[in-house]
């Protein structure tokens, strides 16, 4: 049986979460979570309770360093866990696309707002999952 995969869009304020099926194929869409002192125990909880064995993280390919956390999430999730896999991957327009699919939803401005960190990290997740089938 495949591990699972989670993708993160990490942000200094919240954190969007989608995860993977054991299969790979499906990307599920979670609550984000804010970035606090709490956020490394839930990512923690969260990669033992649901047997991950691999994260993906995003890395804006603008050349603007103030947009590019990528070393910044990278040491957020090496001090959780060492030895897990972790793969980057472009994120640009993730959060642009992210919004257009949860407006064609028809959901309200504030859960747009709330879930748009999630929704881009499933839109990168299911980029990842189609590159690898």
């Amino acid at each position: 049986m495949n591990k699972k995969i989670l993708s993160l869009d990490y942000g200094r304020k919240n954190i969007g979460i989608s995860l993977s099926d054991t299969t790979q194929s499906i990307a599920f869409l979670y609550e984000p979570i804010q970035n606090n002192s709490k956020a490394p125990q839930k990512i923690q909880d969260m990669i033992q309770n649901e047997q991950i064995g691999e994260i993906l993280i995003g890395k804006n390919q603008t050349p603007n360093p103030h947009f590019d956390l990528t070393e910044e999430a990278t040491q957020f999730i090496k001090q959780i866990d060492p030895s897990i896999k972790i793969t980057i991957i472009n994120e640009d327009f993730s959060t642009f696309e992210a919004i257009n699919k949860l407006k064609k939803t028809g959901m309200k401005d504030e859960e747009i707002t709330k879930m748009k960190d999630s929704a881009a990290a499933q839109i990168m997740l299911e980029k990842y999952l189609q590159s690898i089938e």
